[in-house]
């Protein structure tokens, strides 16, 4: 069950990747294309829509890690699941992952270190797990 989970973040990140290439080449091609001048060559109109084509690709590129980087327990580094949330400070970590924490770190937070009174006052966030399940394709 790791395993399939462990691929499924890799797909994530090969995907990530694979964005990044294109969006290098993308900037290769137009600096190949920065010695034409505006007005002067036909293809202007091209080269202005590729630009936009790439900012986009850049900010789909951003919002894609940032997506991965929610969706990842600052204990064990894997995607969450059994999601549990700290009511103190709302953050999310894997429900077996903040359980131990909790026992052996003095009950605090493990990102932030704000007190946990004890694991009843954690809370479980079955959304957030149908949205990573359902995102990672996952079960």
């Amino acid at each position: 069950m790791l395993s399939y989970k462990m691929s499924q973040m890799n797909k994530v990140l090969e995907a990530i990747d694979s964005l990044e290439n294109i969006e290098e080449e993308s900037v290769v091609v137009h600096a190949s294309d920065q010695s034409c001048k505006k007005g002067e060559n036909p293809q202007t109109l091209a080269i202005a829509k590729a630009l936009t084509e790439e900012r986009q690709l850049h900010q789909a590129i951003e919002l894609l890690k940032a997506m991965v980087e929610e969706f990842e327990c600052s204990i064990c580094l894997d995607h969450l699941t059994n999601t549990q949330i700290s009511p103190a400070c709302l953050h999310r970590f894997c429900g077996d992952c903040i359980k131990e924490s909790l026992r052996k770190c003095n009950n605090e937070c493990p990102t932030c270190r704000v007190h946990i009174p004890t694991k009843r006052t954690l809370r479980k966030d079955d959304q957030f797990d149908h949205i990573v399940s359902a995102l990672l394709c996952t079960n």
